[in-house]
């Protein structure tokens, strides 16, 4: 999508953030965190939920 100059919207950050889980990407869940906030999805729920999903299967919970 980067390569394409396509923005991501709420159902791309949604539904990557768990895959990225399942392959245990930290890194790259940690890079589309800061692309949720860079994208203004920072207060939307569904994404919201993908992140502390995230953020608690990674054991980070102060985070989550």
């Amino acid at each position: 999508m980067q390569l394409s100059y396509v923005n991501p919207n709420y159902v791309t950050f949604s539904n990557i953030l768990p895959t990225c889980v399942a392959m245990r990407a930290i890194e790259e869940c940690m890079d589309i965190h800061k692309r949720v906030f860079e994208n203004g999805f920072a207060s939307n729920v569904v994404v919201l939920k993908a992140l502390i999903d995230m953020y608690a299967n990674y054991g980070i919970i102060h985070k989550a």
